[in-house]
């Protein structure tokens, strides 16, 4: 093992959540080290949004994230740092003016590019004197009686720690670095976890009639129900793909899918039943495609009177009360036919992972192991699409530097 004094804060992996925390113990005082097992650290930020990094929602809603721990817990976390100090930091500290995208309601940066978002975090960790190592992957973590770490990478290389930050994401887009290897350490640690699945990912279907509406968008609200039990809802655009559905609303429900296998129904234009019933009554002799082209797509709606065994030239007021039923159901509150995911290798972040539960929600101090924290997706929360992971993984970053820094210091 190395012989060298110990440095005070190491942590591994230099995506968002790793370099807030970078940041923020420096500012705390600390010598901060940060390991990554790639050549290019924050991958991540580069890629979001499609190359230009939607940084942070507009406005910050509680019910825009989910946790298998505590509701109450995740919003005491987000009040350590409400959105406007965040935006705050981004635009007064690091000097990256943030807009505002009206349609979509995310702040990205000025220059429309993620590179400037990057390079200014760069530039914070050079300016706060953070040791970056790339390609160093943290293969091996020691924990020892006097409250010290010791870490080891592929190459047998060691280095000793104070306190360590896990930040080494969870196992979306593997081709960035997330491979779970924060999973596997923590493991060793004595933690447990939550099993990790993809989240914000496109979902798969088989049935050839919907694969065949790729490229068609429509806006809809679902509702994920289990045992006929509704746990969540939401509105947004939708997408029909070569491969089966993605979009806002249905990258959004989808880790209710993913995780516990939810039935995810839809309803189109996000009108209920009675809206649809309305508009049916007031027919008249109209064919069902005239009824509803005006409202929908029509390629989508042949294809829906298909799945309902209806003709398109159906006269609306002949329809029978069973055929009517089964039209207002497609209608409102259609369960989609779901056959998987697309994985990680497609997904946004990733839900499941270290419990709340075995963090001080003050600190995000393991419960397990003293001297160990967390921040960023390696944790059991995800967020909505549209900067609310970005938020998470600065606020949670922020939280954890901060807090080890401040344990460092006897006073």
């Amino acid at each position: 093992m190395s012989s060298s004094p110990p440095i005070d804060i190491a942590i591994v992996g230099a995506g968002a959540a790793g370099i807030l925390a970078a940041i923020y113990a420096a500012r705390g005082g600390a010598r901060v080290t940060i390991l990554d097992a790639t050549a290019k650290a924050g991958r991540k930020i580069l890629i979001s949004g499609g190359g230009r990094c939607n940084v942070l929602p507009g406005e910050f809603r509680a019910d825009a994230f989910y946790s298998s721990g505590s509701a109450n817990v995740l919003r005491r976390l987000f009040k350590t740092w409400p959105l406007a100090e965040v935006r705050s930091f981004f635009e007064n500290e690091l000097a990256v003016e943030l807009v505002l995208e009206e349609e979509s309601g995310k702040l990205f940066p000025k220059a429309n590019r993620a590179k400037v978002i990057h390079q200014a975090l760069m530039i914070a960790l050079q300016e706060e004197g953070v040791e970056l190592i790339k390609e160093w992957p943290v293969a091996e973590m020691i924990s020892h009686p006097d409250g010290n770490f010791s870490l080891a990478n592929n190459d047998g290389q060691w280095l000793e720690a104070k306190r360590v930050i896990l930040a080494a994401g969870g196992m979306s887009v593997p081709k960035t670095g997330s491979n779970g290897s924060g999973y596997r350490l923590a493991k060793s640690l004595g933690h447990e976890l939550i099993q990790p699945y993809p989240a914000l990912v496109p979902l798969t279907t088989k049935p050839s009639i919907w694969t065949e509406l790729s490229g068609l968008a429509q806006f809809v609200s679902w509702t994920a129900t289990f045992n006929q039990k509704r746990l969540a809802s939401g509105e947004g655009n939708f997408l029909f793909t070569h491969f089966g559905y993605s979009g806002p609303a249905a990258l959004n429900c989808s880790h209710w899918f993913a995780r516990q296998g939810c039935k995810i129904q839809v309803a189109w234009n996000a009108w209920d039943a009675e809206a649809w019933q309305e508009l049916l009554s007031r027919a008249g002799n109209q064919t069902l495609m005239a009824v509803l082209s005006p409202h929908l797509p029509k390629r989508f709606v042949k294809t829906l009177l298909q799945y309902c065994e209806l003709a398109s030239d159906q006269n609306t007021s002949q329809l029978r009360k069973a055929d009517r039923q089964r039209l207002l159901n497609a209608l409102s509150n259609f369960e989609l036919p779901i056959i998987g995911t697309r994985g990680f290798d497609y997904a946004e972040v990733t839900g499941g992972g270290i419990d709340l539960k075995q963090v001080d929600p003050s600190t995000l101090q393991s419960r397990r192991q003293p001297g160990l924290y967390f921040c960023g997706e390696i944790l059991d929360v995800i967020g909505d699409i549209g900067g609310h992971n970005f938020l998470w993984a600065w606020v949670s970053g922020k939280l954890a530097g901060s807090q080890a820094a401040r344990d460092l210091r006897p006073e």
